[in-house]
C-alpha cells in the first residue's frame, strides 16, 4: 500500500501525492520503466533542488508529467493527474549516495509544488520516525 493519505471524495478539492514501492507490482514497474526511458523523462518537466548542510550536499531532481493514458491502473486513482520521479544524491566528501522514488498525484502540472509536498511529507516522516519510542 502507498504511503501518505488517498484522496476521499468531499465537496472540496483533496489532493494527494503517494509514494509508490516496489511492493505495489506493475504501477511502481510501470512508473518507473516510463521514467527510465530518456527520450520520454525528456518530455518531463524538471525541477532541482541543491542544499547544503552538516559537510553534505544533497541534489533533489524530480521529473513530473501528466503523460498518464498509457497507464493502466491510472482509473484506480480519483483524480490522478500525474506521475512523478525524484532523484537524490548525498555526497559527503568522495562518497555519493543515490536513491530514486516514484509517486502519484492528483496535483496539477507544478513541479515544484510537488517538490515542496515531498519534502513536507519526508520531513514529517522523519520526524515522526525520530521522536516516537517503542512501548514499554
Amino acid at each position: 500500500m502507498s504511503e501518505g493519505c488517498r484522496a476521499v471524495d468531499t465537496k472540496e478539492r483533496v489532493d494527494y501525492v503517494l509514494v509508490l514501492k516496489k511492493n505495489q507490482g506493475t504501477l511502481h514497474e510501470a512508473v518507473e520503466q516510463y521514467f527510465g526511458d530518456q527520450a520520454l523523462r525528456a518530455g518531463s518537466v524538471y525541477y532541482k533542488v541543491v542544499d547544503k548542510a552538516r559537510s553534505a550536499v544533497e541534489v533533489r531532481e524530480y521529473w513530473q508529467t501528466q503523460d498518464i493514458g498509457w497507464l493502466g491502473q491510472r482509473k484506480e486513482w480519483t483524480g490522478l493527474s500525474s506521475i512523478v520521479m525524484r532523484k537524490n544524491t548525498i555526497t559527503k566528501g568522495d562518497k555519493s549516495t543515490i536513491q530514486t522514488s516514484y509517486f502519484i498525484n492528483s496535483l496539477q502540472l507544478d513541479v515544484e509544488q510537488i517538490s515542496r509536498a515531498i519534502l513536507r511529507h519526508w520531513m514529517m516522516e522523519s520526524y515522526h520516525c525520530t521522536w516516537t519510542s517503542p512501548s514499554r
